[in-house]
Order: structure tokens, then sequence, then C-alpha cells
């Protein structure tokens, strides 16, 4: 299967409006997580390692689904990444 692969979907107005929301949703309860992981990442052990050994690994990846997720919106909105940049 080809995950690149792009793919025509038609929704009603009402259907975009519900699916951007959602994903608007879905990235602000990332950024949240985020954040929180981002601050447990500072948190050390009374041994000077850190306390939450994989948070820098949450944060990274919460970093990149949130740039996955913009992407999504972007596209959702009828806009590239380059006519953005423009």
């Amino acid at each position: 299967m080809d995950v690149n692969r792009k793919v025509n979907v038609t929704l009603t107005i009402w259907q975009l409006a519900e699916v951007t929301t959602t994903m608007q949703l879905a990235k602000m309860q990332c950024e949240r997580e985020r954040e929180s992981w981002a601050k447990l990442s500072l948190e050390k052990g009374p041994d000077g390692t850190p306390k939450f050994k994989n948070a820098v690994r949450n944060v990274e990846y919460l970093d990149k689904k949130i740039s996955e997720i913009e992407e999504i919106i972007r596209l959702l909105d009828g806009q590239t990444r380059e006519e953005e940049q423009a």
C-alpha cells in the first residue's frame, strides 16, 4: 500500500467543517501534551538522571505529530505548504 498516494474525498461543507474542527482539537491536545512532556523532561531524579527517560522522545514525537496535523489542516483549507509560504 502506497501511503503517500493522493486520494480525492468528497465532503459536504458541514462535513469539511467537522473534520477541520476535529483536526484543530487534535492539534490543541497534542500541544498541551507536548507542553507537559517538555516540563517533565526537565525533571531530574536524585542521581541527576532524567526522571522521565522518554520525555524528550515524546516531545519530538508530538512536534512531528503537530506538524503533520497542521499540514492536514492546510490541505483541508485548500492550501499547500508552498502557497502558505509565498
